[in-house]
């Protein structure tokens, strides 16, 4: 797919990542419907709004609109660019089956019907376009994870045991290639256990959409490091 990043869009975001991966999500032809962004858990605003029809929201700069004519919670795949920091020189399209090999083992682990895919874009070297299944969404701190995984995972290379995946994900080595942001999310992850909760127990702790009143109530109190998914735990 070629991509077409010559939008423009009227607002700025206020993110607590300087550098590092950046998302947009694109529609059917390649086009950019938002403005580049880091933080994970905006794409919980994109959901939120659309799935409970709440029209224009704005969260810390970033905005969407709930009733937009193609939304993104009724696509059965969503597909989302992934670009390097604009100060990199380094290409993520070497990393696509890592990528891909990871989604798909723990999608097997949650027994999803579908697995997502991870291509090149074909009209930048750096760039690769990721095709998820809107499984993902069937919970908010579900679609906080997976936004998380899919800059971390590209440093898998191993094999499709999800035990391998785990340990890679909480392992030292990793910490020394990814961001602080992101290292400290993971040593809150792994504390809990969260992923043996999700992916080994398969302990999907009961959370909805309409759980949260407020769009800042959703940013900040539905992902993965925020929401509390033992069952002894008192829930958000």
């Amino acid at each position: 797919m070629n991509v077409n990043k010559n939008i423009q869009f009227g607002y700025s975001l206020c993110e607590a990542n300087s550098t590092g991966i950046r998302y947009a999500i694109l529609d059917s032809s390649g086009n950019i419907r938002t403005k580049l962004f880091r933080c994970k858990d905006y794409m919980q605003d994109v959901y939120w709004s659309e799935i409970l029809d709440k029209g224009v929201i704005e969260q810390y700069g970033f905005q969407w609109d709930g009733k937009n004519t193609n939304p993104v919670s009724k696509q059965t795949f969503v597909d989302i660019l992934m670009t390097p920091c604009s100060e990199s020189k380094d290409s993520l399209q070497e990393y696509t089956d890592n990528l891909k090999l990871l989604l798909n083992t723990l999608e097997k682990a949650l027994n999803f019907e579908l697995r997502s895919c991870v291509t090149k874009c074909s009209n930048d070297n750096k760039d690769i376009i990721i095709s998820y299944t809107n499984e993902w969404s069937k919970r908010p701190y579900l679609i906080s994870l997976l936004f998380l995984l899919m800059r971390i995972g590209i440093y898998y290379d191993k094999d499709d045991d999800l035990q391998n995946v785990i340990d890679f994900l909480y392992s030292a080595e990793l910490k020394n290639k990814i961001f602080s942001n992101d290292s400290s999310q993971m040593l809150n992850i792994k504390s809990k256990k969260k992923l043996e909760e999700i992916f080994i127990n398969n302990n999907l702790i009961e959370q909805n959409w309409s759980d949260y009143t407020s769009s800042s109530a959703v940013h900040n109190n539905s992902g993965i490091v925020s929401y509390k998914l033992l069952k002894q735990e008192e829930v958000c």
